[in-house]
């Protein structure tokens, strides 16, 4: 994921045991945010959507991370917790962050409705081969017609020999 660290640098000791872990959550959900930002400023999800799926499907746990060892540091075991104006700045960044997944997955469900969309010139060019097809179809079966009646009509006569010709004779 862009400007993400990868998992193996989360920092998995008790919130509250550093002082740079009280920030920590949001150093972290700033990266997120960054990340995000990076990728709707790109028209994000229309080059890869299944990559923005991914990255949105892995934001989420991510934030929910940080969301559970927040709330572990506001309560943390020495008891000071993270000061107010921290937690609030943390929610609104949370928000924030939430609102740019939300953004992220209307414009990958508006690239899939666009996929499915057909455009004027689509249903024009459906209505030509469809109309092709039905002519190559009818130009097929009325030769076929006109061997089977030029066919009937070449046959000899009830009674003569059919093979005559074919002896050699």
């Amino acid at each position: 994921m862009e400007g993400l660290r990868p998992e193996a640098d989360d920092c998995r000791e008790e919130p509250g045991t550093r002082p740079q872990d009280k920030m920590a959550p949001v150093a972290r959900i700033l990266e997120i945010k960054q990340a995000l930002d990076s990728r709707v400023e790109a028209g994000a999800g229309r080059a890869d959507p299944s990559g923005t799926a991914r990255m949105l499907a892995q934001m989420r746990g991510v934030l929910s991370r940080e969301l559970d060892r927040f709330a572990g540091a506001a309560s943390g075991p020495d008891g000071e917790g993270i000061d107010g104006k921290a937690a609030v700045d943390l929610v609104s960044l949370i928000a924030r962050t939430l609102e740019k997944v939300d953004q992220l997955e209307r414009q990958m469900a508006e690239v899939d409705t666009e996929r499915n969309r057909m455009t004027p010139d689509d249903r024009a060019a459906l209505r030509q081969t469809v109309a092709d097809l039905i002519d190559t179809l009818a130009e097929r079966k009325l030769a076929r017609m006109r061997d089977e009646k030029d066919g009937h009509a070449s046959l000899p006569p009830c009674g003569e020999d059919v093979t005559a010709g074919d002896r050699g004779g």
